[in-house]
């Protein structure tokens, strides 16, 4: 049984939904041309506690001070950050830089299960091939052509390949949600963000049966 370790939805229309026992994040490109403030408030209204970190909150060439800063704003909301990135470069200097700075706000091993879709990889393949190396998966799907950062289940990705291969390494980290929020429009994000931490939430009560 995995523990409890994420602060749970606490609307009533959740029901069931609020004691799975899993670690749920929200994809820092959920929150596209939203500010920190701005995502860090929805996180709040949604209960929802680890925020995969993407530039726009915070450069990769911030100063120490300015880390700090941003460090002590996310632990205002109560929101830890679990992994930065993606890293794009066209020189070994930026990705080293851009390495350091993910070593300030602490790295982990990211499976993309939207990306690898779109590349045609063989999820469960490699997801063993990272073995414990993995500490976060970003969840989305899409038609394995564009990568359109839909629902999970809302595309053509094989959830049960993603799973089987989860559980076969024993994987116990963050199930981290990379929706694009934005799609119905921004007064809909609140709700969006909600319905799909709802959705997830649901694949994994009927496959862990919690």
């Amino acid at each position: 049984m995995k523990k409890i370790s994420f602060a749970v939805i606490t609307l009533a229309a959740l029901g069931a939904f609020a004691e799975v026992p899993f670690k749920i994040g929200i994809a820092g490109y959920s929150f596209y041309k939203k500010s920190l403030d701005e995502s860090l408030s929805i996180m709040r209204k949604i209960d929802c506690r680890y925020l995969c970190h993407k530039d726009f909150f915070l450069r990769y060439d911030a100063s120490d001070a300015e880390i700090a800063a941003y460090k002590e704003k996310i632990a205002g909301f109560s929101v830890e950050t679990l992994a930065t990135g993606p890293v794009y470069a066209k020189d070994e200097a930026t990705v080293r830089a851009q390495f350091e700075f993910a070593k300030k706000l602490g790295i982990k091993t990211c499976w993309d299960t939207g990306h690898a879709h779109t590349a045609g990889l063989a999820q469960s393949h490699e997801i063993e091939l990272l073995g414990n190396t993995l500490a976060l998966v970003h969840l989305h799907d899409n038609d394995g052509i564009n990568d359109s950062h839909r629902l999970p289940k809302s595309g053509t990705i094989d959830w049960d390949d993603v799973f089987d291969a989860l559980d076969e390494i024993g994987y116990d980290g963050y199930y981290n949600l990379e929706v694009a929020n934005r799609r119905f429009g921004d007064k809909l994000m609140v709700d969006t963000a909600e319905f799909s931490i709802k959705v997830l939430k649901n694949m994994l009560s009927e496959r862990y049966g919690n």
